[in-house]
């Protein structure tokens, strides 16, 4: 009886955690490890089956991506505008003054342009158009839009609000709304950080000329027409073909007896007389002529005499 009430103790002590229990070292779980015994001769045995370790383990965060805060204390990147080539050049296209919305504008180099405004960004209404250089407004490229600079120019800009710097090439004329001193590509304004504000805080720098090849490669060009889908297309009709033909048969015309014909010569017809004409008969005909006349007469001697102005008479 003494060893059931030592068994029982024992069995109590492990059963709420203790933590030494035989030997062995029990780690402490929400459960109770299931215990098996048995009482038998000697001394009393035994074991304790622990079951898998089930460690409760706190949801991992999904991680989505953050756009970049704003950078606090950045210092822009600084351009050093007194190594900027100042002088301007055949390719760069200054303009004669103009006038938008009732307001007028003269265009002018200005190697020494410094502005600090406000910026914003131009894209999807003008994309594939005409820009003030004549080649095709690309959203993709990196490109911006001057009221006033040498177009095929060079401007650094820099994002005041987070510090980013970009150096687009100038190749049409713009922004014509409130104070804006620089209209940018979706590019651009992507790669300063400002495309979903649509406006930002920049300072603009005249940088120098563009590559004088660069507006070239982009020039407007005449489209090529589009062909229309092939569902809009008609199917050509099968080509004509002409219903067989049986040949001609020709057989030559033979003579009935296998000789052939002769025509036989047609005989020309005697000369037939003039009929005469119809005159009374047994009268005398007097014929009258205008004008001198020579009438030869025979004589005895059957020769032919003149004679001069005779004229008969009836």
């Amino acid at each position: 009886m003494t060893k059931m009430k030592t068994i029982l103790a024992l069995m109590a002590a492990c059963a709420f955690g203790a933590t030494g229990c035989a030997t062995g070292s029990v780690t402490k779980t929400a459960q109770a490890a299931p215990i098996t015994y048995k009482i038998g001769q000697g001394d009393a045995q035994y074991a304790a089956i622990a079951m898998p370790e089930r460690r409760s383990r706190a949801a991992r965060p999904i991680s989505v991506p953050q756009p970049d805060p704003a950078p606090r204390g950045v210092q822009p990147k600084q351009f050093d505008m007194s190594r900027v080539d100042t002088q301007l050049y055949k390719h760069q296209r200054v303009g004669k003054r103009y006038s938008i919305m009732g307001k007028s504008y003269t265009p002018k180099h200005q190697p020494s342009y410094d502005v600090v405004g406000t910026g914003s960004w131009y894209g999807p209404n003008f994309h594939g158009k005409p820009t003030a250089t004549g080649e095709i407004f690309d959203k993709r490229a990196l490109t911006a839009a001057h009221k006033t600079l040498p177009l095929n120019s060079m401007l650094f800009v820099t994002n005041l609000e987070n510090g980013r710097t970009l150096t687009v090439r100038l190749n049409d004329r713009g922004p014509f709304v409130g104070d804006r001193i620089l209209d940018l590509s979706e590019a651009a304004a992507e790669a300063l950080g400002f495309k979903h504000a649509g406006k930002a805080k920049l300072r603009v720098q005249y940088a120098g000329p563009a590559d004088p090849m660069a507006a070239s490669r982009s020039v407007a060009r005449p489209a090529r027409p589009v062909p229309a889908p092939l569902e809009n297309i008609a199917e050509a009709p099968a080509p004509f073909v002409p219903a067989p033909v049986a040949p001609l048969k020709v057989t030559p015309s033979v003579p009935q007896y296998g000789e052939p014909i002769i025509p036989a010569p047609i005989a020309p017809s005697a000369p037939k007389r003039a009929p005469e004409a119809d005159l009374p008969k047994g009268e005398d005909v007097t014929l009258i002529i205008k004008g001198q006349i020579h009438i030869a007469s025979a004589d005895e001697t059957d020769q032919p005499r003149w004679i001069t102005g005779a004229v008969p008479t009836r």
